[in-house]
């Protein structure tokens, strides 16, 4: 906390008029809870496909996880140029290489814990 600054109490309402929640009930009602089913089915239609362009890396279909890794032409040749090095003792290089598959295997670590199942 600031020093010299009040903790915030109750709601945050910033920005809001006062009678947000009716204008929102209303507004969902005359077209908005239909927009939200309407994308609800989208998503899931399309869960299963990766698309680069619309920032989706990882999905799950069934019980099979698929992952979207993005990579540059710079960050392959890194990553080739690394593990080559490695593989030939430099440990340095090996480090690196674990270091990244370590993020790797935290992402799909993340993505074994929001199975649709779960």
């Amino acid at each position: 906390m600031v020093k010299g600054r009040a903790k915030p109490q109750g709601r945050l309402t910033v920005g809001l008029p006062e009678d947000f929640d009716c204008e929102w009930a209303d507004w969902m009602a005359g077209g908005g809870a239909a927009l939200e089913q309407e994308i609800k089915t989208d998503m899931r239609a399309k869960r299963h496909v990766l698309d680069i362009n619309d920032g989706t890396h990882a999905a799950w279909h069934d019980d099979s996880l698929g992952v979207l890794l993005v990579l540059d032409d710079h960050e392959v040749m890194g990553l080739l140029e690394m593990w080559g090095e490695a593989a030939e003792g430099n440990i340095i290089a090996l480090s690196k290489c674990l270091e990244w598959l370590h993020g790797l295997f935290g992402f799909i670590d993340q993505c074994a814990g929001m199975h649709p199942d779960d």
